[in-house]
C-alpha cells in the first residue's frame, strides 16, 4: 500500500467506527412526516412539535433539553423547511415525545425529561413536573394551516379551556387560552424504517 492508500483506508475505518458507534440515525438524521389527523397516531409513536413563522417561512421545532422546574414554555430551534410534508433533523438537539394513547386522549412523554408534558394553574403554562394537580392528557383534532388543535383534557383553575400552541412572536410552545389567539402546532411523526 502507498501512504495515500493507507491514509484513506484509515479515514474510511474511522468513519465506519463512528457510524456504528453513534448509530445510523445520529449520522444520517431523523425523518419525521406531518400528520393530518389524530387517527394518524398510535401508541408508541414518536413525535415532534413544529411551528411556522409565516411571514418569513421559518420553521421551529420544540427543543428544550435544558428544561428546568418552573419553566413555563418549550424553547425552539430553527430547522429546514419540510419537503413534501417531511422534515429531516440532522444534528440538532430536539425534544422527541413518545405518544401514549388512552381512548380519545393522548399523553406526550419527553425523551429528554422522561416525564409527561402537562399543565397546571391558570395562565400560559406547561410543565414536566409531576403532581396530582397536573393535567397531562390532550385531545387532537385537525386545525388550520396543516396544524393540529391540541386541547387539554380539563380546564385551568379559572375554568378556561387551554390549548398547546405555537407562539410565533416569541418562538415558543406552551398552553394558551383561546383568547390568546396563538397558532396551533404542527405534529410530525418519526418515520420508522425496518
Amino acid at each position: 500500500y502507498t501512504n495515500f492508500a493507507k491514509h484513506n483506508m484509515a479515514k474510511f475505518l474511522t468513519v465506519l467506527i463512528i457510524f456504528f458507534t453513534i448509530g445510523v440515525e445520529s449520522v444520517l438524521g431523523q425523518t419525521f412526516t406531518r400528520i393530518s389527523a389524530a387517527s394518524d397516531l398510535s401508541d408508541g409513536d414518536e413525535i415532534i412539535f413544529v411551528g411556522l413563522i409565516k411571514s418569513s417561512d421559518v420553521y421551529h421545532v420544540a427543543a428544550d433539553p435544558n428544561y428546568a422546574s418552573g419553566t413555563t414554555y418549550l424553547k425552539t430551534i430553527i430547522v429546514d423547511a419540510p419537503t413534501d410534508n417531511v422534515i429531516t433533523i440532522t444534528g440538532e438537539k430536539i425534544d422527541v415525545f413518545a405518544v401514549e394513547a388512552s381512548g380519545t386522549f393522548f399523553k406526550f412523554k419527553s425523551a429528554e425529561q422522561g416525564k409527561y408534558l402537562g399543565y397546571k394553574g391558570d395562565g400560559n403554562y406547561i410543565t414536566y413536573d409531576a403532581g396530582e394537580d397536573v393535567i397531562d392528557e390532550w385531545s387532537i383534532a385537525a386545525g388550520a394551516d396543516n396544524a393540529m388543535t391540541i386541547t387539554l383534557n380539563g380546564q385551568d383553575t379559572a375554568g378556561n379551556d387551554s390549548f398547546f400552541q405555537w407562539n410565533a412572536n416569541n418562538t415558543r410552545f406552551t398552553a394558551y387560552k383561546s383568547s390568546s389567539k396563538q397558532a396551533d402546532a404542527m405534529i410530525f411523526r418519526k418515520v420508522v424504517t425496518e
